[in-house]
């Protein structure tokens, strides 16, 4: 009853809105600091979750609606929303068809069908909030993370830190580090209006960037220069017609793949006189025979976490991927070519197509408008791009898809299905 009274209270009610939002973008990152590493959405779909854990899992979530019913109410309606990027809906029915060709079915359609609630969720909450909106709560996902990752690595670094670097709250260094670069170039395009929010903004990126430094992630710092690049061409490229812009960001895009391509190739030799072990080389090794193995079935792929199954033996159909110095990935490490190897290259084209669709969208909307969030989208796109190069970040529950269906949709969504 309590709780209720608070709920209805205007102010409140607005606070536990913000609240309940940066808490759902912080379970996307897939934290490993429990509570929240209970409340993954991928642990929906996990073969080893007990039958009370997800009754107890799925009552965490109906707490959150049953606090907000504000925030939620008409979630049903929002079903057409995932088809107004007609490719987005494609895929996900796509994927969560993939049960029928898949060598593991059930596991296929677990997973599809939370990848399918995580997405309809992402289009729900964008009908409700605008790009300013978007954008703060993006911000404020990756401050708090941030502190939080600070926190773990210091007060707990058995946790927090591994031999390759800090990781904090993350699965991995490199994941903390992304999510950094993010940090500091979304934080770098917010309003400082005042005292305040100069401190707040100043603050975090200086954290920011202690946290990008300390992962030891040079994958991330090429992303954090190729956001802040991305910036600074944006606001040169102004003045050019809306197509122009498209075609420069693609273009763009395309060279910073190339370039990251040639550099991988040489990173051993480049970094070598510092004395850092370079593992990305290695990665690249098992790239061939991943198109190797997508040759088998190059249509529909694998299904659904359908590849990547050492738990399966001598059955797993990556069991002989390995680079020389015998590392067996547990996954792609490129989150197209893992799309690819689920889905097929229907899938990959139809994502592409996607892509290709929203920059075009996205960089009309920057020519447009005024204020200066609207690089949100176009920079969410590179980041997305940039942070599945040599990570596979890409079709999973996660933070990084969950931004893809929030431009894709808030870029397509009519405006009489604003609400």
């Amino acid at each position: 009853m309590l709780i209720i009274r608070y709920v209805h209270n205007k102010q409140v009610a607005k606070v536990l809105e913000e609240i309940t939002i940066v808490v759902l973008l912080i379970i996307l990152l897939k934290p490993i600091v429990p509570p929240l590493t209970y409340l993954q959405f991928d642990a929906l779909a996990g073969d080893d979750k007990s039958f009370a854990s997800l009754i107890l899992q799925i009552s965490c979530y109906a707490f959150f609606v049953i606090l907000q019913p504000k925030l939620f109410s008409n979630f049903l309606n929002s079903f057409s929303l995932l088809f107004v990027d007609p490719f987005i809906g494609i895929l996900l029915v796509l994927a969560l068809l993939s049960a029928l060709w898949s060598e593991t079915p059930l596991l296929s359609l677990k997973f599809s069908v939370v990848q399918f609630i995580v997405s309809w969720l992402a289009a729900h909450l964008v009908r409700k909030y605008d790009w300013q909106d978007i954008c703060k709560y993006l911000c404020w996902m990756c401050l708090i993370s941030g502190l939080l990752s600070a926190f773990v690595a210091v007060a707990i670094p058995s946790m927090g830190i591994n031999e390759k670097g800090w990781l904090g709250i993350f699965p991995f260094p490199i994941k903390l580090g992304t999510c950094m670069a993010l940090s500091i170039a979304l934080w770098s395009i917010q309003p400082m209006n005042s005292l305040w929010s100069r401190v707040v903004a100043i603050g975090t990126i200086m954290l920011s960037s202690l946290l990008l430094i300390l992962s030891n992630s040079s994958q991330a710092l090429f992303t954090l220069i190729t956001l802040l690049i991305f910036l600074g061409i944006l606001t040169i490229v102004r003045q050019f017609s809306p197509r122009q812009v498209s075609v420069i960001i693609i273009l763009l895009i395309f060279f910073i793949l190339a370039s990251y391509v040639i550099v991988s190739s040489n990173l051993e030799t480049i970094f070598g006189a510092f004395g850092k072990d370079m593992t990305l080389t290695g990665r690249t090794e098992f790239w061939p025979q991943m198109l190797a193995s997508l040759e088998k079935r190059p249509i529909l792929g694998y299904g659904v976490q359908g590849f990547w199954q050492s738990w399966r033996g001598e059955a797993n159909p990556a069991g002989h991927i390995l680079n020389s110095g015998g590392f067996v990935p547990p996954n792609g490490h490129n989150g197209f070519l893992d799309l690819a190897m689920e889905l097929g290259w229907l899938g990959l084209i139809i994502f592409s197509l996607s892509l290709a669709l929203n920059l075009v969208r996205a960089a009309a909307l920057w020519k447009r408008s005024n204020f200066l969030e609207a690089a949100l989208p176009l920079m969410l796109l590179v980041y997305i791009v940039m942070a599945n190069i040599s990570e596979t970040q890409l079709f999973l529950s996660y933070y990084i898809w969950f931004c893809y269906v929030l431009v894709a949709v808030r870029l397509n969504i009519p405006v009489n299905k604003m609400t």
